[in-house]
C-alpha cells in the first residue's frame, strides 16, 4: 500500500467539482488502529502527465512485430501543485448490499459507507502513517450521474497508474487461512498435473486429505461474490501488481499474489482437482470465471494499450456478460477502460431517460454501421426473449447466457459454415451487404434464406453428464426416445443416417475441445451406449458397429465395463465433455423436411430455420406479427445443413 506523510489541499465541501478531463480524487486514510474512528481526506490529482514508456528487453521484443514498451508512470499529480506526485493503491472489492450505515469522516464530514468497504478500510489502515487509496464508492460522487459518466473513461488510466491493486474479499477464518497457505504451495506440490487420480493420489502428493477443512476454505475463497462482479474484469486486466487479501484474526496469512493464485487455479483445473471440488461442493463452477480472467489478462497487451473496438463484443462482452452489476448499462460502460472507442461515439449517460435498452441498441447499430464487429457476433449472442423496445437482433447483455454459444468462437469456422465457404470472411469487409433502416433503426435488411420449419420439439434439456448406470440419465433417455419416435426411416441428408445425425447432434458436430469437428471415434461409443440403454440392436436406423463391438465376450469385446479404462474411457470422457455445452437449455427438433437439430428453449413449433449471409450458424426465426420481417430466436444446429448445403438461392430478408 502507498503511504502519504504530508498533503495539503484546498478546503471546501466534501465533493468539490471535478473540472479537468484527467482529474480524479484519491482518499487519504489517516493513521489509526482497532476501533478508532476512521478519519480520511480527499485530494484531487491529475492523471494527464505520462512519462515516456520503457522499452521491454530484447527477448520480449521478439514476441511483437515491432518495439515493445510498457508504461512506467505510476502516480498522479496534485491538482493544487502539479509538481507534487501522488502515489496511490487501487482498491477492488464488492459493495455488498446497498446499505450505507457505517460512518467514517472525510475532511470533517460524516460519510456513510457499506459494511464491506468499512471492513476493508479497517484492515488497510496503518497505525503509524497514512495510506492513499482510490475507491470508487468514495472518490466518485455516486449521486452525480454526470460525474460518473465523466470518470468512466478514466478507469483505464486509474488502474494502470496505481502502484498496485488490492483485491479485498472480506473477512476470513482459519479454514480460509489454510486455503491461502495451500494455494501458495500448489504449483510446487503438483508437478505433473495430468497424472493425478482424485482423491487417491492426494496423500502421495502431500495434498490435504479429502475430508480436510482446507478444501472448504478453498471453495469459500473462490466462490466469494467478488469473482462475479462486472467491474473486476477491467480492474484485473489493467492492474500491473495485484494482491488478494482477507481480514479476520488470521489476516497475516490471508494474502496471495494474483499471478500465484491464478496459476494455482490453473494447476487445479488441469490436474482434475477442480472437477473433484465441483463434485464435492455442488454449484456453478467458479474455476471457469477465474481462468477466463487469467486468460484475458495474459492476452491483454503488455503495453496496457486498449483493445480495438471490434473486441467489445468478443472477447470483452462475452466474458463480462455472466458477471453481476447493479446497473445494466455497466455491462458496456464497465468495459470501456479496456476498449479504444474511436471518437468516443458510445454515449455515456446514467440519466433515467437513457435506458440500458437504448444503450444496447445504439452500440449494436454503431458497431454494425462502422463495420467494427461482424453480425454473427451479435446474432450468436441471442438466447433469450427479445429486449423490450429493441429489435430482436440486439442482444440483451443484462442477462447471463442460458446456453453456451455454438458459433461464437473464431474456431467455429473450422466446424460450421452454414452460409457457404466462399462467403464467410468476404462478408466482414463489405458493410453494404446489409442495411439498417427505419425511423428507429429497427429493421436490418440482409441477404439470407428461410428454408425449413420446426415440426416437433423435445422438452428442454439440462445438459447433465451421462453417468453409469445409463438408466439414471433422464436427458439421455429422453433424447433417444425422441429420435426413435420421430425418425423411423432414412435421414434426408444425402451423406448421413439417423444414427449419424443423432450422435452428431448430441455434440453439435464438435470435438471436446470445441475447435474441431467431432471425430469418427465417437461413433462406436455412442453405438454401445444406445444399445445398452434400449436393449435393442440396432437402436436407430443406420447404426454402425465397430469390429470391437462384434467380438465375442471375453475376446476383447467392447462393453460398458470397457468405459472404465484405457482408450474407451478417454473417448467416453471426451464425449461427455463435448455434450455439456450444446445440450443445456436447448431442445431437439425435427423439421418439416426431416432434419434433426438443436434450437433455443424459447423456440416454438412453426418457427422457421434460416441462414444469414456471412454467419456460420443457422438461426431459428419467427415471423413478425406485422408480417414484414423475421424475429431472431437464436442460433441452431441442424445436421445436414452446417456446411453450406442450403447456401444457394439466398435473397433479401428483413430482421426486425
Amino acid at each position: 500500500m502507498v503511504s502519504l506523510f504530508c498533503m495539503k489541499d484546498s478546503p471546501g465541501t466534501l465533493y468539490r467539482p471535478i473540472v479537468d478531463p484527467y482529474e480524479i480524487r484519491v482518499l487519504e486514510i489517516k493513521p489509526g488502529s482497532n476501533d478508532d474512528l476512521i478519519c480520511c481526506a480527499l485530494h484531487h490529482c491529475s492523471l494527464e502527465f505520462k512519462e515516456p514508456p520503457r522499452k521491454l528487453t530484447r527477448n520480449l521484443e521478439l514476441l511483437e512485430s515491432g518495439p515493445a514498451t510498457v508504461p512506467q508512470t505510476k502516480f498522479g499529480l496534485l491538482m493544487n501543485d502539479l509538481t507534487v506526485p501522488i502515489w496511490y493503491t487501487a482498491l477492488s472489492y464488492t459493495w455488498g448490499p446497498a446499505v450505507f450505515d457505517m460512518p467514517i469522516t472525510v475532511d470533517g464530514y460524516e460519510k456513510l459507507i457499506t459494511k464491506s468497504l468499512y471492513g476493508a478500510l479497517q484492515h488497510l489502515r496503518q497505525p503509524g502513517h497514512s495510506v492513499v487509496l482510490w475507491i470508487d464508492q468514495i472518490c466518485i460522487d455516486q449521486k452525480n450521474n454526470d460525474e460518473k459518466a465523466q470518470q468512466i473513461p478514466l478507469m483505464s488510466i486509474i488502474y494502470t497508474r496505481a502502484v498496485n491493486t488490492i483485491v479485498w474479499l472480506g473477512e476470513g477464518d482459519a479454514n480460509l487461512a489454510d486455503a491461502f497457505d495451500f494455494l501458495n504451495e500448489v504449483p510446487d506440490l503438483i508437478l505433473h498435473a495430468s497424472a493425478i487420480r482424485c482423491p487417491e493420489d492426494f496423500t502421495r502428493l502431500c495434498l490435504p486429505v479429502p475430508e480436510a477443512t482446507t478444501w472448504a476454505g478453498v471453495w469459500d475463497l473462490i466462490t466469494r461474490p467478488w469473482f462475479q462482479r462486472l467491474w473486476i474484469y477491467q480492474e484485473v486486466i489493467l492492474s500491473q501488481d495485484i494482491t488478494i487479501a482477507c481480514g479476520g484474526e488470521h489476516k497475516a496469512r490471508t494474502r496471495i499474489n494474483w499471478d500465484v493464485f491464478t496459476s494455482a487455479c490453473l494447476v487445479l483445473q488441469e490436474s482434475g482437482v477442480a472437477q473433484w471440488l465441483n463434485l464435492k461442493f455442488p454449484g456453478p463452477d467458479p474455476f471457469t470465471q477465474i481462468l477466463r480472467l487469467f486468460s484475458d489478462r495474459q492476452g491483454y497487451p503488455a503495453t496496457k494499450e486498449p483493445w480495438p473496438e471490434q473486441w467489445l463484443i468478443s472477447p470483452a462482452l462475452r466474458s463480462a456478460r455472466q458477471s453481476l452489476c447493479y446497473d445494466p448499462r455497466d455491462k458496456i460502460y464497465g468495459l470501456l477502460g479496456m476498449i479504444e472507442i474511436e471518437n468516443n461515439w458510445i454515449k455515456i449517460s446514467y440519466h433515467d431517460s437513457y435506458k440500458y435498452s437504448n444503450l444496447y441498441h445504439d452500440v449494436v447499430v454503431g458497431l454494425l454501421k462502422r463495420n467494427t464487429a461482424p453480425l454473427k457476433s451479435m446474432l450468436n449472442s441471442i438466447d433469450h426473449e427479445p429486449l423490450e423496445g429493441c429489435p430482436s437482433w440486439v442482444p440483451d447483455w443484462s442477462k447471463p447466457r442460458e446456453t453456451a454459444a455454438l458459433g461464437y468462437e473464431s474456431s467455429s469456422a473450422n466446424v460450421y459454415n452454414a452460409s457457404g465457404a466462399d462467403k464467410v470472411y468476404k462478408f466482414l469487409k463489405h458493410p453494404t451487404d446489409y442495411q439498417i433502416v427505419g425511423p428507429n433503426s429497427n429493421a436490418l435488411h440482409i441477404e439470407g434464406k428461410v428454408f425449413d420449419t420446426i415440426a416437433v420439439m423435445s422438452d428442454v434439456l439440462s445438459g447433465s453428464d451421462i453417468v453409469l448406470p445409463l438408466s439414471a440419465n433422464k436427458d439421455w433417455i429422453h433424447c433417444i426416445e425422441f429420435v426413435s419416435s420421430q425418425f423411423e426411416t432414412a435421414y434426408p441428408s444425402a451423406h448421413g443416417s439417423v444414427f449419424t445425425a443423432f450422435w452428431h447432434t448430441m455434440v453439435a458436430g464438435k470435438a471436446s475441445s470445441g475447435m474441431h469437428p467431432c471425430p469418427d471415434t465417437f461413433a462406436e461409443i455412442f453405438s454401445l451406449l444406445l444399445d445398452e440403454t434400449t436393449g435393442r440392436s440396432p437402436s436407430l436406423p443406420g447404426q454402425t458397429y465397430s469390429p470391437r463391438q462384434m467380438r465375442p465376450l471375453g475376446k476383447g469385446k467392447l462393453t460398458i465395463a470397457s468405459l472404465e479404462s484405457r482408450q474407451p474411457k478417454k473417448t467416453f470422457e471426451e464425449i461427455k465433455m463435448a455434450m455439456r455445452k450444446p445440450l443445456k437449455g436447448r431442445r431437439l427438433v425435427k423439421t418439416e423436411r426431416g432434419y434433426l437439430g438443436l434450437v433455443p428453449r424459447y423456440s416454438r413449433v412453426g418457427d422457421k430455420i434460416g441462414i444469414v449471409k456471412g454467419c456460420w450458424m443457422p438461426y431459428a426465426l419467427r415471423e413478425d406479427i406485422s408480417g414484414e420481417g423475421w424475429s431472431v430466436v437464436g442460433e441452431t444446429f441442424v445436421e445436414g445443413v452446417m456446411r453450406g448445403e442450403e447456401a444457394d438461392g439466398m435473397d433479401k430478408i428483413v430482421l426486425v
